[in-house]
């Protein structure tokens, strides 16, 4: 089966995810059949980050060749980098709490509290901290405090349309403050659900929120499935840690992706990690959603990330969030143009042609190549 989208593994990206999440000797035989084909010094950055995995997965076992120096140091780094970025979030999470402000961890820092069981197996290049939408921006206000710097003004237009700002601490560290879980659903009411239902754990004495492991596992899958110039293949290994971490309640995630319209790319998704990586999904649940017919809305926003769009950019994206948040919205296209207007953080509606055009220009500009496309998106998150 051909699938769309560049978030699918490669054959070599495949062997490595089953050379860091298979039983050993399937591990070892993944290992045995990819490491003779890989330039370590010159290896892609999606499948460089699966190196700690695979090295985690193996590295009690001398039958894995040339590799285990390269990998030992991937792992290292990627150790000592979660440690750092486990301390910076504890006390971002602590200054929140002192400030009456509640939290959830998103991505590689939830993962790394809940299901992996080596903190080195999962690089996190960022941190992802979800916060009350109405409690953004005194969020915001404690990170200034504690000396990070916000890359954009958390006005209202910005906060309306957006689901996450990123921010810069002192030292180059990378924080995500995200108030929505998704990009595509930033109606008022659309985390009520995943907060309702969030757990804590405790981590050395400070309390992490984190989804409930079927909400986590919705979130990886319907984030990975994007299309980016960075492919974010690890998607893969934090969903199948997640189910083999257990707990996670099947009938919710099919009731959360059929009441956010994410059944196709739940669906696809889930179809793979069974089939692919062996992961326990009961047969009714990828029967049940395979039942649900995807809305038209869904099957058009799976072919916008299913690729880049060199000619239109994040337009396509931009269209179909709109369609998400204004039912009906493809009947008036001024509603769009205000969107686009708080999306770009233009200061008046009357600016938008000129913005649209000057994306439009550069994008004809750029060259038309393998790599990056204007205005394309760099990546779905490190996390």
């Amino acid at each position: 089966m051909t699938r769309q989208g560049n978030w699918w593994p490669t054959e070599d990206q495949t062997l490595l995810l089953h050379a860091g999440l298979m039983c050993v000797d399937d591990a070892l035989d993944a290992w045995h059949r990819v490491e003779p084909r890989l330039d370590l010094a010159r290896l892609d950055e999606s499948s460089r980050r699966l190196l700690p995995l695979v090295y985690a997965n193996l590295r009690e076992h001398q039958s894995m060749a040339r590799g285990p120096g390269r990998l030992a140091e991937d792992y290292r780094t990627a150790w000592l980098w979660n440690q750092r970025g486990r301390q910076r979030a504890t006390e971002i999470v602590d200054a929140l709490a002192r400030a009456g402000i509640r939290s959830i961890a998103l991505k590689g820092l939830a993962l790394i509290v809940t299901c992996y069981r080596d903190a080195g197996a999962r690089p996190m290049g960022d941190v992802d901290l979800l916060v009350p939408a109405e409690l953004a921006v005194p969020a915001a206000e404690v990170l200034r405090g504690a000396g990070w710097t916000a890359r954009h003004a958390l006005t209202p237009a910005f906060l309306e349309v957006k689901h996450a700002a990123p921010f810069v601490g002192e030292q180059g560290e990378e924080l995500d403050l995200h108030w929505r879980v998704f990009e595509e659903a930033c109606a008022p009411e659309a985390d009520e659900a995943w907060w309702a239902a969030s757990r804590v754990v405790d981590v050395r004495g400070t309390r992490f929120g984190v989804l409930a492991p079927a909400d986590q596992l919705l979130h990886v899958c319907v984030h990975g499935a994007k299309w980016t110039w960075r492919p974010a293949i690890h998607w893969i290994a934090d969903a199948v840690s997640i189910v083999r971490a257990g707990d996670v309640d099947w009938a919710r995630l099919v009731a959360q992706a059929r009441a956010r319209r994410f059944t196709l790319r739940a669906r696809e998704t889930l179809e793979f990690l069974a089939a692919s990586m062996q992961a326990p999904i009961p047969r009714e649940v990828l029967m049940e959603l395979a039942g649900v017919p995807p809305s038209a809305l869904e099957r058009f926003e799976y072919r916008v990330h299913s690729g880049a769009h060199p000619r239109l950019g994040e337009l396509p994206r931009y269209w179909c969030n709109y369609l998400r948040s204004r039912p009906g919205g493809i009947l008036r296209p001024l509603g769009f143009a205000r969107y686009l207007q708080r999306a770009w953080e233009l200061p008046s509606l009357a600016d938008v042609p000129a913005r649209a055009l000057a994306l439009a220009a550069r994008r004809l500009r750029a060259p038309r190549s393998p790599g990056r496309a204007a205005g394309a998106p760099e990546s779905s998150g490190s996390g």
